[in-house]
């Protein structure tokens, strides 16, 4: 009888014996988490048969409950750190487990997020097993149990860019590749696909050597751009390869922005001018040359008068396009002030416009007008007289002769008509 009443009042005892959650072991699915994954988390935890205290929300012992017939289970996954909750959305965080018997172990299943961008660190979370009533009303938490996520850093490389490349002229193009991701990356090379137009010297691939987490590294390639070459933006490829952490080869392309730039070279001189002496009025002609690869656009040239000469004629003269390697030449007149200097400067300005853009552009610049003495215009003006009539006898003596040859041929092509008619008409000369 005493027998059969111990096992009784044990029985009775293991229906009432306090249970402790314990947590047995956690697993993520991938187990390699980057930024911007959805995870599978999976808790796996049991009911042991010892005593335990029974934990308040606020994470403080409330003393030993029973698991009796109506106490249930409920199982939450919640961020336990302020980094997790900017990073970690829970998009599957609640399960209801019900009642586990004394030694039963049980899986729970959660999914969450790692949001884009996420820095490379551990997330602190917080797993909690709820005692719930058949209402499903919370009592109190049996256990608490934080665990961390690590989240490694992806290879995520950005490429910034920086040129000064002319028409016609070499440069270089400065590349900064930076692994923002955070991830590992082993043997990596850049390769840059220069646009048309665009030469790269030298070697267009570059080792840039290991990126052991955020790392930036700075590459320079020489480029030659072509004389025919247009002033624009150009696109460029730069593909970037590396090994990852599990052995990977891993290719990207980059397309970057190239620009081309150019300028109009122009000059100004003067081309030709009369003799001048002071006070004296006379005709300049002033050239205007583009030396550039790139066309001017719209342009005018301008004769700005100063206190040693006045422009008489009109002082703007519009050209137009001018081509690269090419000129044009204008004409001006002006009268020379009294008791000016030798040589007078003039001021010539020039206004033009380079391709693909509205900006008006000016450039002046100060030919020399070489002036005469009254001496030396005196005698370059007898010279020029005394030539002037060698020239004309030059001239007239030829005229003369021709004069005399149409003359004498005219007389006798008259004398030959007549005796033509004679001999016809009038029986003459038989």
């Amino acid at each position: 009888m005493k027998k059969l009443m111990t096992i009784l009042v044990l029985m009775a005892f293991l229906q009432t014996v306090c249970g402790e959650v314990n947590v047995d072991s956690i697993s993520l699915d991938p187990p390699m988490v980057e930024a911007g994954n959805v995870v599978d988390v999976y808790v796996k935890f049991h009911e042991s048969p010892v005593s335990r205290d029974v934990w308040s929300k606020e994470g403080t012992p409330s003393g030993a409950v029973t698991t009796g017939r109506n106490m249930l289970y409920k199982a939450k996954l919640v961020p336990a750190s302020d980094i997790s909750g900017d990073y970690v959305t829970i998009i599957d965080g609640e399960k209801n487990v019900g009642r586990i018997f004394v030694g039963e172990t049980w899986t729970t299943p959660f999914k969450i997020k790692i949001s884009e961008g996420a820095p490379a660190t551990d997330y602190r979370m917080e797993f909690q097993v709820i005692n719930v009533d058949l209402d499903g009303k919370e009592i109190d938490v049996a256990r608490m149990h934080q665990f961390d996520i690590p989240v490694k850093g992806i290879v995520k490389f950005d490429v910034k860019e920086s040129d000064e490349l002319r028409i016609g002229s070499t440069g270089f193009i400065d590349l900064t590749i930076s692994n923002v991701g955070g991830g590992n990356a082993r043997h990596v090379t850049l390769e840059l696909t220069a646009p048309d137009s665009l030469t790269v010297l030298d070697s267009g691939e570059v080792n840039v050597g290991n990126f052991i987490g955020e790392q930036s590294k700075s590459v320079r390639f020489n480029v030659s751009v072509d004389s025919k070459a247009t002033i624009s933006a150009k696109k460029a490829t730069v593909v970037i390869t590396y090994i990852n952490e599990s052995g990977s080869k891993i290719t990207v392309n980059n397309t970057i922005g190239v620009l081309v730039k150019g300028d109009p070279s122009i000059e100004a001189g003067l081309d030709s001018a009369d003799d001048f002496v002071e006070g004296k009025s006379g005709k300049i002609v002033v050239s205007v040359t583009n030396k550039g690869f790139i066309d001017a656009k719209f342009v005018t040239v301008q004769l700005i008068p100063t206190g040693e000469y006045t422009v008489e004629s009109a002082d703007k003269s519009y050209i137009g396009n001018l081509a690269s390697d090419d000129f044009e030449t204008e004409e001006f007149t002006i009268k020379l002030a009294d008791k000016v200097q030798s040589p007078v400067p003039l001021k010539v300005r020039v206004e033009y416009k380079k391709e693909n853009s509205d900006e008006l552009l000016s450039k002046e610049f100060s030919p020399k007008l070489r002036v005469l003495s009254t001496e030396e215009y005196a005698k370059v003006t007898k010279a020029n007289g005394s030539s002037t009539s060698l020239t004309t006898a030059l001239i007239a003596v030829p005229a003369l002769v021709v004069a005399y040859l149409l003359v004498w041929f005219v007389y006798k092509l008259v004398n030959a008509i007549t005796a033509f008619l004679n001999k016809k008409i009038f029986k003459r000369g038989l």
